[in-house]
């Protein structure tokens, strides 16, 4: 198994995670009011792993892990919601650049290998 294609399964597990994160929502209880309905143990694996792997595939100084960082705190449908987004996008990012340093030389060079 590659790296790349190692990277792209973890990120892929991330996703899925998340998701499942999001099917733990519960409704607050009669009479209370709280964005908080989300399972938080759930929500705080998944965050830190999603961190983790943000942080060391581009560093901790990296938009995509800044970003990750700066709107996905809480256990919130939002939070997740925004955070699904993220993983998604770096994925894409690690796989593209994955495979450029796998395969240098111009854009004709790269089409080769496909």
């Amino acid at each position: 198994m590659s790296k790349q294609t190692s990277a792209l399964e973890r990120i892929e597990l991330l996703i899925a995670m998340g998701e499942q994160v999001l099917s733990t929502h519960r409704p607050p209880p009669r009479n209370v009011i709280s964005a908080f309905t989300l399972d938080e143990g759930a929500f705080t694996e998944w965050r830190t792993r999603a961190l983790s792997a943000l942080e060391q595939f581009f560093g901790s100084t990296n938009v995509y892990t800044l970003n990750f960082q700066q709107n996905v705190e809480y256990n919130t449908q939002v939070d997740v919601q925004r955070g699904l987004g993220i993983p998604g996008r770096q994925g894409r990012s690690y796989s593209s650049l994955s495979f450029r340093q796998q395969c240098p030389g111009p854009p004709s060079a790269h089409r080769a290998h496909l």
